[in-house]
């Protein structure tokens, strides 16, 4: 057997210690011991099985239903079968057998007949990587693109209002938005001196993500001590929104009366280029005004989060193909995974089912 080297394995010591440490205090009943043998399992091939399948898996769902799936099995036989159902799929070269039995590995069974073009595929960590570009820690298959998530980051477009002529008045902010992907939200702040701020809201309890162009509000009092205003819209983690006919009114002896926002359509803008008189800076997100799509008139603004890439190695150490875990799981079952596949810039072998 070739060792698995060093770096594989600092990640998952963490993830497993961790899962079994807490089963153990809860009971050493099958089903708890069913779960620990699948969170071993669970951790091998998320994060060194290097096939597509597994990659593309959402790992979170799939651990909820994976407990539910093995908690009931009543004895090895059982359990190993529900372990093949769950996984095998996702990591067809994968090979869970009686840990009593020796079983061997050939990397002459992975191998395509021909492997001209071919790359090795294989997972390279440093710590555990989420896919956040900012993270210093990260974790990448390399020969295959690895995505920048995006989740904690968000692209704005932003007006600064003065608050002299607001202060003490209830304001309403609206906006037409449409949603192409992800989910969007209008915001509106009110600064006061001092650097305290005062009333705020960005819809963070009802996110926008209607494919429809709707119009969306927020209504709120701006402080006596006021000095500025901020609103805007904003696309929330990856995705792509439209924003358009921004509108203001505040209220005067029970009646809403329109205020002032500066390019509030964006009709006199250039296609393709950021909205004037809004801030819209972002090294992440691109702000183009469009006529391909509007609630009013013929333009609006889209908010945009481009496709980005995680660079393709880390460090110079990689696996080989060949090279391969074999692991004791518990509970008498046993497991020997490959982490280094052949693959083309479409296709890694050997595939799933079908």
């Amino acid at each position: 057997m070739i060792e698995t080297k060093q770096y594989l394995k600092i990640t998952f010591v963490f993830i497993i210690l961790i899962s079994i440490g807490f089963f153990h205090l809860l009971s050493a009943e099958q089903p708890v011991k069913n779960m620990e043998t699948f969170a071993r399992l669970y951790g091998y091939v998320k994060y060194f099985y290097p096939g597509d399948e597994a990659a593309a898996i959402d790992w979170d769902r799939f651990a909820i239903y994976g407990v539910k799936k093995v908690e009931k099995a009543e004895n090895m036989a059982a359990l190993k079968q529900a372990l093949e159902e769950l996984f095998l799929p996702i990591a067809p070269a994968l090979v869970i057998h009686d840990a009593n039995k020796k079983t061997g590995f050939s990397a002459s069974s992975i191998t395509p007949p021909d492997t001209t073009n071919m790359k090795v595929v294989t997972w390279q960590h440093l710590g555990v990587g989420f896919g956040d570009e900012n993270s210093i820690y990260k974790s990448v298959r390399l020969n295959r693109k690895n995505k920048i998530s995006g989740d904690n980051t968000f692209g704005t477009i932003t007006a600064l209002l003065d608050a002299s002529s607001f202060k003490g008045k209830e304001i309403k902010f609206k906006a037409a938005v449409k949603i192409g992907e992800g989910k969007g939200q209008l915001w509106f702040r009110v600064d006061r001196l001092n650097g305290v701020m005062g009333f705020f809201d960005n819809m963070d309890n009802r996110p926008i993500i209607s494919t429809q162009w709707n119009y969306y509000e927020i209504t709120g009092k701006v402080d006596t001590d006021a000095i500025r205003i901020a609103l805007g819209c904003f696309l929330s983690g990856p995705g792509k929104l439209w924003v358009d006919d921004f509108q203001l009114y505040v209220k005067e002896n029970d009646a809403w009366k329109p205020a002032t926002i500066k390019n509030p359509d964006f009709e006199a803008d250039k296609e393709g280029a950021p909205p004037a008189e809004w801030n819209s800076q972002s090294s992440l997100y691109s702000f183009e005004v469009t006529s391909k799509t509007a609630s009013k008139g013929s333009k609006c603004v889209s908010i945009l989060y481009p496709t980005q890439f995680l660079p393709g190695e880390l460090f110079a150490a990689k696996a080989a193909f060949g090279e391969y875990i074999s692991k004791e799981l518990g509970d008498g079952l046993a497991c020997v995974m490959p982490i280094a596949l052949y693959g083309t810039d479409d296709q890694r072998r050997p595939g799933g089912p079908g």
